[in-house]
């Protein structure tokens, strides 16, 4: 799901239910969303709260109950527009469940109402990643659904603003397979860890903090994945560096190995500002055709100037039947 298309359902104020297995990023779209709208954003993690936590607490006032809300949820006072994100409400007990409905339908809880200005966007796991409580199809079908799939250049995307290293997105580029393996697969060998596109992120922060040890990357992505990515890790250390390739792109070596173009690419891409015309220069001498592709797609979604570069001009025409499309 594109972040364009949340953003609709937003301004709909469509009631929203996010479905997906575990780390593939549901919540960190809805983040996504109220960074770029500069809205609060309000997560309640329903897995964790009890019925009291998310309706409050009664008192007797003159003869009658009244409900005191918590301070968790918004209110028009702190902020007149927002975003309520009911996390993890698949995990939630059923009579946690049935309050968040009611919040999520009606917009109002117990004597809580919800801010006119805020969007309500629920997230949980689809049945085959975690058994649920129960559901009924009545309330399901008050809702609109989207199933989250990882997606490997949806991710990159993100992964290049938040600076992940190029290593990474280029070993994944490389086995894209490993993006995420389905958690069951690596429970059946007893490892609790498993590739996600959240745990290639705690990946990114072993590797700042110089923690990428076999068993810490076993513990973080499994052992099937840490093996091929630590052989990929030993391998990268050959790779040219970046400041000979910003400054001599014509004689800086080439990766030694095609599946580390990949990483050498997201790098160029990443640190090459002010410098397009040496990337571009350096991207046309890589050693086949679909590192080019690569790397020429990704360089032209962020410099659409390059489109006019005489050398990339002149490689496309020369190659246009293996180009359609790129642009």
């Amino acid at each position: 799901m594109q972040l364009e298309e949340l953003e609709d359902y937003f301004k709909g104020r469509l009631p929203l239910m996010l479905w997906g297995p575990p780390g593939v990023g549901k919540s960190s779209r809805v983040q996504q969303l109220a960074q770029k709208l500069k809205l609060p954003l309000v997560e309640l993690r329903l897995a964790q709260l009890s019925l009291v936590d998310l309706r409050g607490l009664p008192r007797i006032e003159a003869g009658q109950t009244r409900w005191y809300p918590p301070t968790l949820l918004p209110t028009a006072e702190a902020s007149p527009e927002g975003i309520l994100l009911l996390d993890d409400i698949t995990s939630a007990s059923i009579q946690v469940q049935s309050a968040a409905y009611q919040l999520a339908l009606e917009r109002r809880l117990g004597d809580y109402s919800l801010p006119t200005g805020w969007w309500i966007c629920m997230a949980g796991y689809w049945p085959e990643d975690q058994p649920l409580a129960e559901t009924t199809a009545s309330l399901l079908n008050r809702f609109v659904h989207r199933k989250l799939e990882p997606d490997l250049e949806q991710w990159t995307r993100w992964a290049m603003g938040a600076k992940i290293d190029p290593r990474i997105i280029g070993f994944l580029y490389f086995k894209p397979a490993l993006l995420f393996v389905p958690p069951v697969l690596n429970r059946g060998l007893g490892e609790p860890g498993f590739p996600t596109p959240r745990s290639w992120a705690f990946v990114n922060t072993l590797l700042q903090a110089g923690l990428a040890r076999s068993e810490n990357l076993v513990g973080a992505i499994g052992q099937a994945a840490a093996i091929e990515f630590s052989h990929y890790l030993a391998a990268s250390r050959s790779l040219p560096s970046l400041d000979a390739i910003l400054h001599e792109p014509t004689q800086a070596p080439l990766p030694e190995r095609p599946e580390l173009g990949y990483a050498v690419i997201i790098s160029l891409v990443a640190g090459g500002w002010g410098y397009e015309q040496a990337v571009s220069a350096y991207l046309l001498r890589l050693p086949n055709r679909d590192l080019i592709r690569f790397g020429l797609t990704l360089a032209l979604s962020h410099w659409p100037e390059l489109l006019t570069a005489e050398p990339i001009v002149a490689y496309l025409l020369e190659n246009q039947q293996a180009w359609v499309g790129v642009s």
